[in-house]
């Protein structure tokens, strides 16, 4: 007789499927390249083979319940969805969160073509790949926004009301975010205020709608003390203004939503061994795991 299947979920493994995907704007329909990274079970037969499971029952099983976007770094600087480091959180995403969580990477339209001097189109860019992910995914109700540097930028800029309708809640994961004046040189906004992340700002348009962040915070920010773009005492600079911003508004409580890593000697241009290093954190688990909690909550 035939011995059943065996399911090994150590070590997953990660599915990619490339397609491509309309931008939801409303003066183009352009179509960006995009990376869908999702958990495919694997079976073990009865003669110790792993092979891919095709069966029904696994694969309504597998039904993400929380949503990821990564925006990579600067296209004119070579910026693209196969970014190290955008391919690094990726696959450890999948790999941790398994069937309950899909990832989307793209490739803003200024890989292939121009990038705007404004972001707004790359805004539209985040915004209709979030769109997409959210009508092809339709339990995921909680999205984790992963910027790399010029990617940190565009996904402060969501406005995320614009989901509200369809229940969508966000979390944000900046890595290595240009802050000003290196953002005069990507988007020609001279007022700091208008070109670097304002994380006060998108926590404002939750506490204003009574939304509790996520247990293990709603932005985290993460930067190297010795980035090429930004000096260590400028993050610190706009991490303490951020805090105050929202202590004034909110009170001490609202602002531990804000989380913050700083990593010694760590670079714009993440080594390997830094990013093994962030992954393993405390810090970072336990954001993760807290926002997987808050996607698991039902929707009203």
């Amino acid at each position: 007789m035939e011995e059943a299947s065996v399911y090994n979920e150590n070590p997953p493994f990660v599915h990619v499927n490339y397609s491509s995907l309309p931008a939801a704007s409303s003066t183009s329909n352009e179509i960006l390249a995009t990376d869908i990274y999702t958990y495919q079970p694997v079976l073990q037969d009865h003669t110790g083979i792993d092979v891919i499971s095709s069966t029904m029952d696994l694969q309504n099983k597998l039904q993400p319940v929380l949503g990821v976007v990564i925006a990579h770094p600067y296209p004119p600087l070579g910026g693209s969805k196969n970014d190290p480091v955008v391919r690094y959180f990726a696959r450890k995403l999948i790999q941790k969160f398994q069937y309950e969580a899909v990832v989307y990477a793209f490739n803003f339209k200024g890989v292939t073509t121009r990038t705007s001097w404004t972001s707004k189109s790359e805004q539209q860019d985040l915004s209709g790949v979030i769109s997409a992910l959210t009508q092809s995914y339709p339990l995921v109700r909680t999205v984790l926004i992963v910027g790399y540097s010029y990617g940190a930028m565009i996904a402060s800029k969501i406005d995320s009301s614009s989901f509200a309708s369809e229940g969508v809640r966000f979390a944000y994961m900046l890595l290595s975010p240009v802050l000003w004046p290196a953002t005069v040189l990507l988007t020609m906004s001279f007022m700091a205020s208008q070109g670097e992340p304002q994380i006060h700002q998108i926590l404002a348009r939750d506490l204003e709608n009574k939304i509790e962040p996520p247990e293990g915070g709603k932005v985290l920010v993460v930067h190297g003390t010795k980035d090429s773009f930004t000096r260590t005492n400028r993050y610190d600079k706009w991490i303490e203004k951020q805090y105050r911003l929202i202590i004034k508004k909110f009170g001490k409580k609202a602002s531990e939503a804000i989380k913050s890593i700083k990593i010694k000697d760590g670079q714009h241009n993440w080594s390997k061994e830094e990013l093994e290093d962030l992954w393993k954190s405390d810090a970072v688990q336990a954001f993760l795991d807290g926002l997987l909690k808050d996607a698991k909550k039902p929707t009203i």
